[in-house]
């Protein structure tokens, strides 16, 4: 019962959270991060810096994918000094 409280509270501070920070971003609307209102304004932002912007986000996902994949074939961490004393 006291745990679920103390997440409650979490929850909340999260919420208001996003909430500001959706606000500081979009000062212009009244939009919530759920959804926009009717009357919003439009998306400032032309259709040649979305298609930019669009490019630019599916290289970085590719990269970041190929990057992964390329380390994943890799050994590593399994392997430990040899402590032992020879001479």
């Amino acid at each position: 019962q006291r745990i679920g409280g103390a997440f409650g509270g979490f929850r909340a501070a999260a919420e208001r959270g996003e909430q500001a920070a959706w606000q500081a971003g979009n000062p212009a609307t009244s939009a919530t991060p759920g959804g926009i209102e009717a009357g919003a304004a439009p998306d400032p932002m032309p259709g040649w810096a979305k298609q930019l912007h669009s490019t630019q986000n599916a290289r970085h996902r590719r990269q970041a994918a190929i990057h992964a994949l390329q380390s994943g074939d890799r050994g590593g961490g399994g392997i430990t000094p040899d402590i032992r004393e020879r001479d």
